[in-house]
């Protein structure tokens, strides 16, 4: 029997555990009131890891894209001197083997608008927010299936090396973005997200984060469980049920409403 007297039966506890699970539909109890500094407690513990964990993945990917772009230079080199050794110097063809390789660095910047963008907030120059290693716009390799098997095998040979490169230089700039974010708006973002019972129009959040401007979308998006609704602008934004419960109550295994 629920409080007021009244018996949801098995069908009723069904839609209820389908809806906790869906925090844009239900939600534990009516809009609760969550301040900012609720939530920075939480926000900079959270950064705090993730940062941690981008900069452990791009320390094991470095080594790793060095030595497979150094095994695919060798590759090439030895085919270009085993071939055309008689007919040009080895300087030369040593160079070519660089330029080759380099072209396919290249290739890899073009699928990856997002890499030169790393790149540039690596050095220190303007650059735009980003959000997550694998973003949207980031070109993958073929996968299997997708294509000739003889062409999938030779992109991911061709591209196995600048590929690791672009996702260690990805992660070291993750990691710089998420230490050196600006938490003030983005925890006002949050709890603003985390008092609604719903998802909120986009104007209203960043109402509630003035500070931000145009960042606050990329910034949003590095947080694993905001959820932007909407094929188009203007979106609406969203919380997954475990994060609103983690941003209310700070317990993300609290299921009781």
């Amino acid at each position: 029997m629920e409080a007021g007297g009244y018996d949801r039966g098995e069908p009723g506890k069904a839609i209820a555990a389908w809806c906790n699970s869906h925090a844009l539909l239900y939600t534990c109890g009516m809009p609760m009131n969550v301040s900012p500094s609720d939530v920075r407690p939480w926000l900079e513990e959270y950064l705090r890891w993730e940062a941690k964990a981008a900069l452990a993945a791009a320390a094991v990917m470095a080594p790793l894209a060095l030595l497979v772009c150094a095994i695919q230079y060798g590759l090439a080199d030895g085919l270009l001197c085993l071939f055309l050794c008689w007919f040009l110097p080895k300087w030369l063809l040593h160079l070519a083997a660089l330029g080759a390789l380099a072209l396919l660095f290249v290739g890899s910047a073009r699928m990856n608008p997002g890499y030169l963008n790393d790149i540039r907030f690596l050095l220190g120059k303007p650059a735009e927010e980003a959000y997550e290693a694998e973003a949207a716009e980031s070109v993958k390799m073929l996968a299997p299936g997708e294509a000739h098997p003889a062409a999938v095998a030779l992109t991911w040979a061709l591209f196995t090396g600048p590929e690791l490169v672009r996702r260690a230089i990805c992660g070291f700039a993750r990691h710089r973005r998420l230490t050196r974010m600006d938490r003030e708006d983005l925890a006002a973002a949050l709890a603003c997200l985390a008092s609604a019972d719903r998802a909120a129009d986009l104007e209203e959040v960043e109402r509630a984060a003035p500070g931000a401007g145009a960042a606050l979308v990329p910034r949003l998006k590095l947080v694993r469980g905001v959820l932007f609704i909407g094929q188009s602008e203007p979106f609406k934004v969203g919380l997954t049920a475990e994060l609103r419960r983690t941003l209310r109550h700070g317990d993300a295994g609290a299921t009781d409403c």
